[in-house]
């Protein structure tokens, strides 16, 4: 076998290096998907609100579609 050989205290240390990247970025993905919660909350409020200006314009035009 041509493979290098490395210490057992670098494989360790890299493998420990590894773990606590992988915990960062956990904590990176959880950070992202609590900041979007808000966002994704307010959804159903955003939607109410829009389909409320649909309908008074719809009522106070008469029944014309413009898009939307």
């Amino acid at each position: 076998a041509n493979e290098d050989v490395v210490p057992v205290s670098e494989l360790k240390a890299a493998q420990q290096r590894i773990k606590e990247l992988e915990r960062a970025l956990g904590r990176k993905t959880m950070e992202v998907e609590i900041s979007r919660m808000p966002c994704i909350a307010g959804l159903p409020a955003l939607q109410a609100a829009r389909d409320e200006i649909k309908k008074r314009f719809f009522t106070e035009n008469r029944g014309m579609q413009r898009g939307f």
